[in-house]
C-alpha cells in the first residue's frame, strides 16, 4: 500500500516509521529543509539550540518509550528540573516547594492559597449543586477556563497565576476560553492535588532530553523511517491533495505522486484548503485561531545566564512568557565553553506586524534585568517566528473543529493527526503515540475511521505536562 505522510515533525515521522515497518511504501513530504518542524534544533553561534523549551516527560506509553530508545539510545539523558518562576516580583523554584512558597510569596498570596485548600471540598460540592440546578433549569454550566480553574483550584491561584499567564499565552482573558483549555493544560483538579504534588518525593529523573538538542529526536526518527524503507522529501511543500475513488494525488511543487492513503500532520485549515473542501468546511477552518511565538535567541558572552533550565514569567508586566537555556537541559561536551545561547518566548498574534529584532531583544534583556538577573553582553540576536503554537479554544472554535473532524471522517483515504492536524496543545509523547496508532488504522480499503474515532476519544484525555 502506498502512503503519503504530510509533515516531518515527531508525529509524522513516528507514523512513517510505523507504517513503513508494517510493509507499506511510505513517502514523507516536508516543507522545511530539515526534519522536526517546531522541534528542530538549529545551530546558532556554534551551539545547537531549540525552538522554545522542549523536554520529554517520563510518562510515555511502552510503545512510545521503545521508539524513543530506538531513536536516541544512550543519548536520551535523564535530567532533574531546575526551573524558576518569577511570580509577583519574587523568584520561586519549579517544581514548587512548600517552604520556598511560604518564604518567598507575598503573605496575601500564601494566606489566600491556604484558605482555598481548606475550603476546596466545600466549594466543589457547592459548585456541583449549582451546576446540576442550572442544567436542570435549561441553562448552561460554567464552561469557561477561568471559572473551571476557580472552581478546582480556588480564586487565588486561578486569578493571580493562571489568569495572567493564560491571557499572555492566548491573547484573551481565560473567561473567554473554553473549559477544555483548563482540562488540557492544568493537570490538577483540586487545590489539594497541588499540595500533594509538592509534598511528594521528587523522582531521580524529572524529564529526559537528547544529548545534542531536542531536534536529535526527529533526526533519529528520520533515520529509523529511512531504515524501514520510507523516503523523506525535504523542501517539498504540498500544495494540493486530490482525492479520487481509488487513490489520492499529492502535488508538491511541480511533482505529483499517486498514493492509496494520505495521513497529514499539517494544520487542519491548510489541509482542507489543499483538498478542495466545500465553503462551509473552509469557513469552519478559518475560525481556528492560533497564537504564535517570537523566539528571541540571544548569544551571551558568558558560559551561562543562570543555573536554571527555564525561567517562567506568568505576569502581564512583560510579554516574555519563558526563557530557556539549552545547555542547562543536557550534558553535552560539544557545547561551547565560553558563551551560551538562551531562547526567550514571546507570544504574538500571527496576523500582526513583522517582528522588530532590536525591540524584541531589548524587551528580553529588560525583563531579565528587572527580575534581578545580570545579563551578560549580547554578542548576537536571532529571531524566528512560529505562527502556530497555541491553539485558541473558544466555544466557536470547538464547533468549528467538530465540523472539520466530521469532514475528515467522511474521507475514505485521508486522515489527520498530531498537534497541528488535530488543533491540540499536546506534548511530544502524545503525538508520538498518535503517529504509532496511524499504522493500525490504515489498510487496503483506506482509513478505518471507526477505529480512529476510538483513539481520538482517548486523545481528548491527554493533559499537557509542563
Amino acid at each position: 500500500m502506498r502512503i503519503a505522510v504530510l509533515g516531518a515533525g515527531p508525529a509524522g515521522l513516528a507514523a512513517a516509521v510505523a507504517t513503513a515497518r508494517a510493509g507499506h511504501a511510505v513517502e514523507v513530504f516536508e516543507a522545511g529543509d530539515q526534519v522536526g518542524g517546531m522541534t528542530a534544533s538549529p545551530t546558532i553561534a556554534g551551539q545547537r539550540v531549540d525552538l522554545g523549551s522542549h523536554r520529554l516527560h517520563p510518562v510515555a506509553s511502552p510503545p512510545v518509550e521503545r521508539l524513543l530508545r530506538e531513536a536516541l539510545g544512550d543519548d536520551l539523558q535523564g535530567r532533574r528540573r531546575r526551573g524558576r518562576i518569577h511570580l509577583e516580583g519574587r523568584w520561586l523554584d519549579f517544581p514548587l516547594r512548600p517552604v520556598d512558597m511560604v518564604t518567598h510569596l507575598p503573605p496575601s498570596f500564601v494566606a489566600g492559597a491556604l484558605w482555598d485548600v481548606a475550603v476546596g471540598p466545600w466549594r466543589s460540592r457547592a459548585s456541583r449543586r449549582a451546576t446540576d440546578r442550572t442544567v436542570g433549569e435549561g441553562g448552561p454550566p460554567d464552561d469557561d477556563a477561568l471559572s473551571t480553574l476557580r472552581r478546582r483550584l480556588g480564586p487565588t491561584v486561578a486569578d493571580r497565576f493562571y489568569r495572567p499567564y493564560l491571557t499572555k499565552l492566548y491573547g484573551v482573558d481565560p473567561s473567554r476560553l473554553h473549559a477544555e483549555v483548563a482540562d488540557r493544560r492544568v493537570a490538577a483538579r483540586r487545590a489539594t492535588d497541588v499540595v500533594a504534588r509538592m509534598l511528594r518525593p521528587r523522582p531521580e529523573v524529572d524529564f529526559r532530553y537528547p544529548r545534542t538538542g531536542f531536534g536529535q529526536l526527529a533526526e533519529g526518527l528520520a533515520d529509523l523511517a529511512r531504515g524501514a524503507g520510507a523516503t523523506i522529501h525535504l523542501a517539498s511543500a504540498v500544495t494540493a491533495v486530490t482525492e479520487h475513488v481509488d487513490r489520492v494525488t499529492v502535488t508538491a511543487g511541480a511533482t505529483t505522486t499517486d498514493v492509496d492513503v494520505v495521513v497529514s500532520s499539517l494544520p487542519a485549515p491548510l489541509l482542507v484548503r489543499m483538498a478542495g473542501a466545500g465553503d462551509d468546511v473552509v469557513g469552519a477552518a478559518s475560525a481556528l485561531v492560533h497564537r504564535g511565538l517570537h523566539l528571541v535567541h540571544l548569544d551571551l558572552d558568558a558560559p551561562r545566564l543562570s543555573q536554571a533550565d527555564a525561567l517562567y514569567f506568568p505576569g502581564t508586566d512583560t510579554p516574555v512568557a519563558r526563557v530557556s537555556e539549552p545547555r542547562n537541559f543536557r550534558e553535552n561536551p560539544d557545547d561551547p565553553p565560553d558563551h551560551s545561547v538562551v531562547c526567550a518566548e514571546i507570544p504574538y498574534d500571527p496576523r500582526g506586524p513583522a517582528p522588530d529584532t532590536a525591540a524584541l531583544a531589548r524587551t528580553v534583556t529588560e525583563t531579565l534585568q528587572r527580575a534581578g538577573l545580570a545579563v551578560p553582553q549580547v554578542r548576537g540576536v536571532t529571531v524566528r517566528s512560529l505562527p502556530r503554537v497555541y491553539p485558541v479554544y473558544t466555544a466557536g472554535s470547538r464547533r468549528a473543529l467538530d465540523r472539520l473532524e466530521d469532514w475528515v471522517a467522511g474521507r475514505r483515504r485521508i486522515l489527520t493527526f498530531g498537534r497541528q492536524g488535530l488543533h491540540t496543545p499536546d506534548n511530544t509523547h502524545h503525538v508520538l503515540a498518535m503517529g504509532l496508532d496511524v499504522a493500525d488504522v490504515v489498510g487496503a480499503d483506506g482509513i478505518d475511521h471507526r477505529a480512529w474515532a476510538r483513539r481520538r476519544a482517548a486523545y481528548r484525555d491527554f493533559v499537557v505536562e509542563d
